[in-house]
This record gives C-alpha cells, sequence and structure tokens, in this order.
C-alpha cells in the first residue's frame, strides 16, 4: 500500500513538474518568436520608410523643372518619411544598432543637401535677376544654372545610393539572422 502511494505521488509530482517545464519552454519559445516577429516587423517598416525617402530625394532633384517660377522653387524639404525613421531610429536603439552608423551617414549627407539647397536657392534667385527671367526652363538653359543644380543632384544621388545600399543590407540582415 506504501508503495502505491509513493507511485501515485511520483507519477502526480512528474505530471506536474513536466508540464511546469512545458509551460515554462513554451513561454520561452513564444517571447523569442515575439522578439522575432517584432524586430521583422520594425525592419520592414524601416526599409519601406528609407524607400520612401529615397524617392522623396529623387523628387527634389527634379522640383526646380516642376516650378512655374523661380520664386516657387523651395530647394528641399524635409520629407515625412525621414522625420518617421529618425523616430523610428531615436525609439528603436538596441534593434537597429546594426544600421545606425550608416543612417547616420546618410543622415549627415541629407543636412549637407538641405546647406546647400539653402545656398543654392538664394544663387538662383540672384542668376534669375541678371538673366531677367523667373521661368526655370529658360534659366536651365545657362550652364552657371545647370552647374549649381548638378552638384545638388550629385549629392542627392549619393542619399538615394546610400538608402538603397542600407535596405540591401537590412535585406542580408533578416535572411541571415531573423528568417
Amino acid at each position: 500500500m506504501d508503495d502505491l502511494v509513493i507511485d501515485i505521488i511520483t507519477t502526480i509530482l512528474s505530471v506536474v513538474i513536466g508540464g511546469l517545464i512545458a509551460i515554462y519552454t513554451s513561454n520561452l519559445v513564444n517571447r523569442k518568436m515575439l522578439k522575432k516577429e517584432h524586430t521583422l516587423d520594425l525592419l520592414k517598416k524601416v526599409k519601406e520608410l528609407l524607400s520612401e525617402w529615397s524617392y522623396d530625394v529623387l523628387e527634389d532633384s527634379v522640383e526646380f523643372t516642376q516650378c512655374s517660377s523661380i520664386d516657387k522653387y523651395k530647394g528641399y524639404h524635409l520629407s515625412l518619411s525621414l522625420r518617421a525613421l529618425i523616430n523610428i531610429f531615436e525609439t528603436n536603439p538596441s534593434i537597429l544598432m546594426n544600421f545606425k552608423v550608416e543612417f547616420t551617414e546618410i543622415r549627415n549627407k541629407d543636412i549637407q543637401v538641405q546647406i546647400l539647397a539653402s545656398k543654392n536657392k538664394e544663387s538662383l534667385l540672384v542668376l534669375s535677376e541678371k538673366y531677367g527671367t523667373k521661368d526655370p526652363m529658360i534659366m536651365l538653359e545657362k550652364e552657371d544654372v545647370n552647374q549649381i543644380l548638378e552638384e545638388q543632384i550629385s549629392k542627392n544621388t549619393e542619399i538615394f545610393e546610400g538608402t538603397w545600399a542600407l535596405i540591401a543590407k537590412i535585406d542580408k540582415h533578416i535572411a541571415e539572422k531573423i528568417l
């Protein structure tokens, strides 16, 4: 009888301990899966915003030709995608630390473009007075105007290429570390 009670107690304890181990490992696996899922979702969002930002940069490159008058030329605008990226990188530093250096480099180039665009706008306004026209299409016929715009387009192209290089790095990270 004592052996039967001991066997029953042992069986009950084994089942309880086995159940607790199963629950613990299940929770551990679920936490890891949730972390991977969160990281993957965040990286997908970063890739989407980088892509949008790269096309915003390209639009800035052709904005001059789309203006009806040189007075309406903005020269540069801070992309909503870039604003969102800045917030994401600031609020998720541990997840995005592998990409922070590249993002900072691209962002610094963007700041340089902002400064350059401001100077270029002033130069273009002076040139519009020199040539007696506010029409961007007529101004494009002038070599000094083209030189100013080509420099800015070159810097924008660097940003565009940098964003796509970062997207490729994120894709590689996803393939090697997450999936």
